[in-house]
């Protein structure tokens, strides 16, 4: 069998009917995924691929769109990362002074991205003062004054 002969039996293969039906729905996943977003049924989703040759139930429909949607999320973890944001200096980056930072680089341009958790403790920080305890204030005056 010749190269070129090979290479249409396996192309038509590849868009042949044969093949099963989630193959046939990840080829068009993401249309799926605008329909879906768009607020159409699971149930009108099945209706309409199985009047195009689909051969679905709507279980079998959750379970495809599961694995599909599970493949797709590893194989964005396993893409390159995007390349990282220049840091800009503090002095590029105006913001009113009453207002709190949760952002690194507007403390030092040099720093690492701080965890959700930094964040919101920088926040706090910022914003809390510490409220003088009554108590622990007699304390000490009676303390001071003895």
């Amino acid at each position: 069998m010749s190269e070129n002969r090979f290479s249409a039996v396996l192309r038509k293969l590849a868009s042949d009917d044969n093949r099963s039906d989630t193959a046939r729905l990840r080829d068009i996943f993401e249309d799926v995924e605008v329909a879906l977003s768009a607020g159409v049924t699971h149930a009108a989703l099945v209706a309409a691929l199985n009047a195009e040759g689909f051969a679905l139930s709507v279980r079998s429909f959750q379970s495809a769109l599961y694995r599909l949607r599970a493949t797709n999320a590893t194989q964005q973890a396993t893409a390159p990362a995007a390349p990282a944001r220049p840091q800009a200096t503090v002095q590029a980056r105006a913001r009113p002074l009453d207002t709190p930072t949760t952002d690194p680089t507007d403390l030092d341009p040099g720093a690492a991205p701080l965890t959700k958790k930094q964040q919101r403790e920088l926040a706090a920080d910022q914003w809390i003062t510490p409220q003088p305890n009554r108590i622990i204030n007699r304390f000490l005056d009676k303390e001071s004054k003895s």
